[in-house]
């Protein structure tokens, strides 16, 4: 019974894993024989147990599992046993006892119809999930590996492969019927040996040898032959004889209609294949004829395309060719338009002086005599100014000394007195003084108002807390009343020091602090007092605050003294100036009274600057003979000496960089100290640069003049430029960003500045310095290339910012970061890289040493 149950079950395949459920065609085993058989059986052993009971022989629900054994042997030896018995009983005996019972057919047939039920359920949902696409998200998402169905069905019906899906049935099949073989017999094959005991045996049913095709179907047969002998050695051969007849015809029927689907596959395929071949065909001969009316097209298109593109380009080019001669020509007319300025311009000094010739034979020197009262009037005019100059800034100086006094006065006072009126008093008279105003700006307002001690008052405030600290000195930071108690005790009995003794205890640290007090040094004193920790340093808190307000408002003092003692010394040499000026003027007049003397060869000589009412300011020298040499200059106010020349060389292309040096700069020689030796024509090229040069130089020479005033002029520029004048006159300039705006795109078109690498000439060309980004840049246009950065020299942008700290622009800590695909690329990237080289190196120095151990010990040998 259980025997048969087992086969029972082993017989109701269930569905492949990631298939749906198909049913097997082939019923090589029916449930419902073994149904009957079991009946039977069961009837004849319920009789059979009575017999033995009745006899005093042992049931068999009294039979217990021998020791030893495995559950599994144990159900198996004795279903076999009963089988065997079974097998033993007439057919009468058996058809009687299966018409009697039925059990269990019931429960079969309720598994089954679920059974079918769920497979068609499962496989209508694959089918389904196949055609809506939210039922197979829903399909998938809530029943476990219905993904994989889903996909592999999928597949098949995109590939068309059915006769594999009944390939993988027939497989599975096998392998779950050599199961059940292996598991009811215990061997690895199912040949079960005959009994020899039995008297009557069963006539064997010989198998009928069909031949298949299919490897699987022949397989299949030879499967239920011998399971056909499995039987007829059981006993069970009329029970299962017309089952097994029964799959033998259905296996036939199988084994037809996979051959009919296999030469109906095989028609369709050919079909298909001819069809696809046709159409392919077709398609061939079409996209063969397309492409090549396309090439056909493309040719004509690219030739039409050539042709346009060639008349464009000799079109732009022919533009081009003429834009190009345009500019040359215009280039070439202004050179010939300065060219003649120049000639014109040298005519007319050329005209002026022989006109003054004329005049002064005619006059007799009277225009010299003229231009010494006029030079004489402007010298008169230029002292009176700086007199009225000189006075305002004594004026304000003394201001500015009277009131630091009374602040001095308030503060040294021996009681606290408030100073915030002389404060107020003395940051009104410094008026536009940024560093007074600094100063005055970082003194306490609560300092002010109540005044602070004085050196006195904290010598006495020190004594008192002298006493205090060495009560609590003894105290722990935890301390308490009686910690407090203890040291005040201990502290009567504690040795008192003086003077200036080492060591970092409490009593050497007081000892110090009251010798400095003596000896005035309070800054001493109180940087040992706050040395100090725990207790001490909270008694003597108050202490050091007032000394370190003491501190700063001297120290804010002493500035403060310092700037209007400096202010002074300025007045004091602007006015020693104006004096020296003017104690020279006499000896205009004595160079006037011998101008006849003056000697033409030598070129340091101060021309003399003479104006007339129809003719403009000329310079007017006489030779040996005593004849008139006359100039033209220009009649500026500012510039007298130098406008002509540096205009021409500021607004010559290149020089857009530098800005005007002033007249009375280049006249001062204090500013022009050490130049002599920077360049070859000293002399010549300061009087060219002055508008001054006499000499009659040829091309050549005058070529090489003209070079080096250039070059004069850049290191008097580079001098210049740091100066209070120079500053403004440069700050104009970056304001209005003329010298470029920072390329950089974090920078936000941040205005330049230009910088020197260095502060020698002829070391690196000038360099173009962003204040936001704090690096430098090359200047857009090569025309600046040769300017030389010692020009503007390695200060002067940076001196710019600290005259002028509120143009600074904040600090632009925006870095680019390098992403690839929107993602940063990390450091440690560059340290692997970093560490691969490292061992790629370390490798061959390996290898390379190895080699040549090698080397070496073949020498050897």
């Amino acid at each position: 019974m259980l025997r048969g149950s087992r086969i029972a079950s082993r017989c109701a395949i269930g569905p492949l894993p990631g298939y749906s459920a198909v049913s097997l065609p082939i019923k090589c085993i029916s449930t419902r024989t073994y149904k009957t058989s079991s009946n039977a059986r069961d009837s004849k052993a319920s009789s059979k147990e009575a017999t033995k009971q009745s006899s005093g022989e042992p049931s068999k629900k009294d039979i217990k599992k021998p020791a030893g054994k495995t559950s599994e042997e144990f159900v198996q030896k004795s279903s076999t046993e009963t089988v065997k018995k079974h097998s033993q009983e007439s057919p009468n005996e058996a058809g009687e006892s299966a018409g009697t019972k039925k059990k269990g057919f019931g429960f079969t047939k309720i598994a089954l119809a679920v059974t079918v039920l769920s497979t068609t359920a499962y496989g209508g949902a694959v089918y389904y999930s196949l055609r809506d696409d939210k039922f197979r998200r829903h399909f998938t998402n809530s029943i476990p590996g219905a993904d994989r169905t889903v996909s592999y069905v999928e597949k098949l019906e995109k590939e068309g492969d059915w006769s594999k899906l009944g390939n993988d049935v027939v497989q599975y099949s096998k392998e779950k019927y050599n199961d059940f073989i292996s598991k009811v017999t215990g061997q690895s094959s199912p040949v079960i040996k005959k009994d020899t005991s039995e008297d009557r045996k069963p006539a064997p049913q010989t198998d009928q040898k069909v031949s298949f095709m299919e490897p699987i179907i022949e397989h299949l047969s030879r499967t239920i032959s011998e399971l056909a002998d499995i039987l007829s050695n059981e006993g069970l051969s009329e029970a299962g004889g017309h089952i097994i007849s029964r799959a033998r015809e259905e296996l036939k029927t199988l084994d037809e209609n996979i051959k009919r689907i296999k030469l109906d596959g095989q028609t369709l395929l050919q079909i298909q294949l001819s069809d696809q071949t046709e159409k392919f065909n077709k398609l061939l001969e079409s996209n063969e004829k397309a492409m090549s009316d396309y090439i056909q097209d493309m040719e004509l298109r690219i030739k039409d395309q050539y042709e346009k593109e060639k008349i464009q380009i000799q079109t732009e080019a022919q533009k081009v060719l003429t834009t190009q001669l345009s500019q040359q020509a215009i280039k070439h007319i202004e050179q010939l338009k300065d060219e003649l300025v120049r000639q014109a311009a040298e005519l007319q000094r050329r005209w002026i002086r022989s006109v003054r010739a004329q005049v002064e034979k005619e006059r007799g020197g009277r225009l010299a005599r003229l231009d010494y009262v006029t030079l004489r009037l402007k010298t008169l005019e230029r002292l009176a100014v700086d007199n009225v100059e000189h006075l305002d800034h004594s004026l304000k100086g003394h201001k500015l000394s009277v009131a630091v006094y009374a602040l001095q006065q308030a503060i040294m006072q021996p009681q606290r007195t408030p100073f915030i009126d002389e404060l107020y008093t003395l940051k009104k008279v410094a008026g536009d003084d940024e560093l007074i105003n600094v100063v005055v700006g970082s003194i306490d307002e609560t300092a002010a108002l109540h005044g602070i001690c004085s050196l006195s008052d904290l010598r006495n405030r020190f004594k008192v807390v002298r006493e205090e600290i060495r009560r609590a000195s003894l105290v722990p930071e935890n301390g308490g009343v009686f910690a407090h108690a203890l040291s005040l005790l201990l502290s009567k009995f504690m040795f008192r020091k003086n003077g200036l003794v080492p060591g970092n205890d409490i009593e050497a640290i007081l000892a110090r602090v009251g010798y400095y007090l003596g000896e005035g040094d309070l800054d001493s004193a109180a940087r040992e007092l706050n040395q100090l920790t725990g207790w001490s340093k909270v008694l003597a808190n108050d202490w050091i605050v007032a000394a370190r307000s003491h501190l700063e408002v001297k120290q804010a003092l002493q500035v403060i003294e310092t700037q209007a003692t400096l202010s002074s010394l300025s007045v004091l040499v602007s006015e020693w100036r104006s004096r020296f000026y003017f104690s020279i003027l006499p000896s205009v007049e004595l160079c006037s009274s011998k101008l006849r003397n003056v000697n033409l060869d030598n070129p340091t000589q101060n021309p003399i600057v003479i104006n007339d009412d129809n003719i403009e300011g000329v310079k007017v020298q006489r030779d040996a003979n005593g004849d008139v040499k006359m100039e033209e200059m220009s009649n500026s106010s500012d510039s007298e000496y130098t406008k002509y020349w540096i205009d021409w060389f500021l607004s010559a292309k290149g020089n857009e960089y530098f800005c005007e040096v002033d007249e009375e700069y280049i006249l001062d020689r204090f500013n022009l100290t050490g130049l002599n030796t920077e360049v070859q024509h000293y002399v010549q090229d300061l009087d060219m640069i002055t508008d001054s040069l006499e000499e009659e130089l040829d091309d050549e020479m005058r070529e090489l003049v003209e070079k080096s005033a250039r070059h004069l002029y850049g290191l008097i520029h580079a001098r210049f430029i740091i100066t209070g004048r120079g500053l403004s006159k440069m700050l104009e300039k970056y304001k209005k960003a003329e010298f470029g705006r920072c390329p950089r795109v974090l920078c936000q078109g941040q205005p330049l500045l230009p910088v020197g690498l260095s502060d020698q000439p002829y070391a690196n060309p000038v360099k173009l310095y962003c204040p936001r980004c704090e690096d430098i840049y090359n200047p857009k246009s090569t025309r600046y290339t040769s300017i030389d950065g010692a020009y503007y020299g390695s200060t002067f942008p940076h001196m710019l910012f600290q005259a002028y700290p509120h143009l600074l622009p904040p600090k632009n800590n925006d870095r680019y970061v390098p992403k690839i695909f929107g993602f940063s690329i990390h450091s440690i990237a560059k340290q692997h890289r970093w560490q691969d080289r490292k061992r790629n190196e370390l490798q061959r120095k390996l290898t390379a040493g190895s080699n040549s151990n090698n080397n070496t010990n073949e020498s050897r040998s």
